[in-house]
């Protein structure tokens, strides 16, 4: 019984509060009066929010672009390159984000034969994915960037390399 009545008193109660028949109208909901109150500081504050996320994902994408252009001169032929992919390239990345990487070959008679045997080839598609996998986690910790974990991803349509760090920001400054 208990249980039929107190929502009906509960929305009884709320419908007289909600609505002032002598003033005809509805009270504003706390949201929309802390809106009311406070707009200036709410205005304030978000373009505070804007500025800084601005200024982190600039901080964050300069970051990661040093580290793939050192990353790819220590360790890719001039044949080659890294293409970024994932948060690191759509701007949704933080500070403890990964890095996402497709290994690429430039030349395009290179790229075919590469790909066939990458595709063609169980064997050297995992050598190859695991070889390079420590060659750039070796390589990212001698230019400073501490790897927690990196992972090669082989059985995806392209072969992706995610690597795991730290702090994205501090270890790449």
């Amino acid at each position: 019984m208990i249980g039929k009545i107190l929502p009906r008193q509960i929305a009884a109660a709320f419908r007289t509060n909600v609505f002032d028949s002598k003033k005809g109208r509805v009270y504003a909901s706390f949201i929309e009066s802390m809106k009311e109150h406070h707009q200036l500081r709410l205005q304030s504050l978000d373009r505070k929010l804007k500025e800084v996320d601005e200024f982190r994902k600039a901080n964050i994408t300069n970051s990661t672009i040093k580290i793939i252009h050192h990353l790819s001169h220590r360790v890719l032929s001039r044949n080659s390159r890294f293409v970024q992919v994932g948060s690191s390239v759509n701007g949704l990345s933080c500070d403890n984000s990964d890095i996402d990487l497709v290994f690429f070959p430039t030349d395009a008679a290179r790229r075919n034969s590469f790909m066939k045997d990458f595709f063609g080839n169980g064997d050297f598609k995992t050598s190859f994915m695991t070889v390079m996998s420590r060659i750039v986690t070796r390589e990212l910790n001698n230019i400073g960037v501490p790897v927690e974990s990196s992972v090669a991803l082989h059985h995806l349509r392209v072969g992706l390399y995610k690597y795991f760090h730290e702090c994205f920001v501090k270890s790449s400054q």
